[in-house]
Order: C-alpha cells, then structure tokens, then sequence
C-alpha cells in the first residue's frame, strides 16, 4: 500500500466518522427516541416522522451497543 493510498483511507475514515457524529446519530437522537416509553422507534422517515411505533428488539440492542461503542 503506497502512501497516497493511505491518504485516501484517512480521507474516507474522516468523511464517514463526520456524517456518523455529525448527521446520522443527531438525526436519530432528535427524532428516534421514545421519550414516553423509552428505547427507539427503528421506523422514521427521512424528515424524522414515526412511520411505525412497533419496537423490535434487536434494533433497540443494535442501537444501545451502538451508542456504546461511541463512548
């Protein structure tokens, strides 16, 4: 791997962890969360509308490791 390949890789790495830190999780903490009942609502639209109240349990343990890891 030569370095300008590095240098693309470092490129991607930071486009992608600014639109996860910057956009995706804003987005889902503003609009996701149940703030009656607790967890998340895993259906929303692309505005943040609930689209589906239904609350499966593996996108609320994917979220909760998620915002683990993020720590």
């Amino acid at each position: 791997m030569n370095l300008n390949n590095l240098d693309q890789i470092g490129s991607l790495l930071k486009t992608f962890r600014s639109g996860l830190l910057d956009d995706v999780i804003p987005f889902w903490l503003a609009h996701a969360v149940d703030d009656q009942w607790g967890g998340i609502f895993s259906g929303i639209d692309q505005t943040g509308h609930v689209i589906d109240t239904d609350k499966a349990i593996w996108p609320q343990a994917r979220f909760a490791w998620m915002l683990g890891e993020l720590i």
